[in-house]
């Protein structure tokens, strides 16, 4: 049975309530230790290579508008969380000039483009003005595909919306590695709030390098929560961090076109534990063993999927979800799930 195409029968979710989900202020006062010490912001030119910053230059990036996090730091420091929790006070207010416990939403998902409807519909979702009109920021991975008028990718989504209101865009802060250079031609020129994880040596920079700040930096206490559009296999990666921080996670499925909806998608498999969490009265010992049985085996079938199995092993996409699906099911993970997700699937006749 292909688990990702019988979804059974689902209530419909009014569109202003995605909304709702995530402007909603909780006013939520967070203490401010005066004590924790506050992370150097080096000069540029103390960073990066000749290369590394000629690579930035391609980007449209100035030494002015970028915070520097070293791959090596922040790889040392992963399982280590509060080192994440003071970056975003540091950066929040020593870099944004914004509050420290400003509230972040942040958008991760499909970098393919969505069927056309979808991409009506999503339009729609932020157009609406108290989404990017709220009391937080938005986080993004900056390079998406070309613009187009009929379908789109989650982060060009975010650069259409920039380039149509950059007043908006002081509110808004990119991730960007080494590669970004590659594909940000077409991202918005009004961003300019940028996260860059680079290399203490001098090599570049890859996309996925930025993970663990982009999800870890993320703080619950501050109310920040996740927007998820589908989502290929680093997604579901970042779903597992962002569980491991207590994150509230919101999952639209539904987004693709037919000729992708055997493609693994992220939502969909959090969507089946989910409903796996639900058929159970408990979690107790015997359920767990269950749980953690059939988990493993939603893992073995994504990586039979037609779009994983023929991938080159050097892309690193098969170590990278057979590490999230472990994280899941070793730190018990999944038990979040229930409390920390929710979901609305898209219906194209809405």
């Amino acid at each position: 049975m292909n688990i990702f195409k019988n979804w059974g029968l689902f209530s419909k979710i009014f569109f202003l309530s995605i909304t709702y989900f995530f402007v909603t202020n909780f006013n939520l006062n967070c203490m401010q230790d005066q004590s924790i010490p506050r992370l150097p912001l080096l000069p540029f030119d103390e960073r990066l290579s000749e290369e590394q910053r000629e690579q930035l230059a391609e980007l449209g990036v100035s030494s002015d508008n970028v915070f520097f996090i070293s791959k090596q730091e922040q790889d040392e420091n992963a399982n280590n969380l509060d080192y994440f929790k003071d970056l975003k006070r540091d950066f929040m207010q020593n870099f944004m000039n914004l509050p420290e416990d400003q509230k972040i939403i942040q958008f991760i998902g499909d970098s393919r483009r969505f069927g056309p409807q979808a991409t009506n519909f999503l339009r729609r979702l932020l157009r609406n003005k108290r989404f990017f009109g709220g009391n937080h920021v938005i986080e993004y991975g900056y390079t998406g595909g070309a613009p187009n008028q009929e379908q789109s990718d989650t982060n060009t989504l975010i650069n259409e919306y920039i380039n149509e209101h950059p007043e908006y865009s002081k509110k808004v802060f990119a991730n960007i590695v080494t590669d970004s250079g590659t594909y940000a031609s077409d991202s918005s020129p009004f961003v300019h709030n940028f996260i860059f994880v680079y290399n203490e040596d001098g090599q570049p920079t890859h996309f996925g390098d930025d993970i663990f700040v982009s999800d870890y930096m993320l703080n619950s206490s501050d109310g920040d929560s996740v927007l998820c559009l589908e989502g290929g296999v680093q997604t579901f990666l970042q779903i597992v961090n962002c569980l491991k921080n207590n994150i509230n996670i919101f999952c639209i499925l539904n987004l693709r076109d037919r000729s992708r909806e055997s493609e693994f998608s992220a939502a969909r498999v959090v969507k089946v534990i989910s409903n796996l969490l639900k058929s159970l009265p408990s979690i107790n010992a015997q359920n767990r063993k269950l749980l953690e049985n059939t988990i493993g085996k939603i893992k073995n079938i994504c990586l039979q999927g037609p779009d994983l199995v023929n991938l080159n092993p050097d892309s690193g996409k098969i170590q990278m979800l057979q590490r999230a699906f472990n994280q899941l099911i070793n730190e018990k993970l999944y038990e979040r799930i229930k409390e920390l997700c929710s979901f609305y699937v898209y219906n194209s006749e809405e």
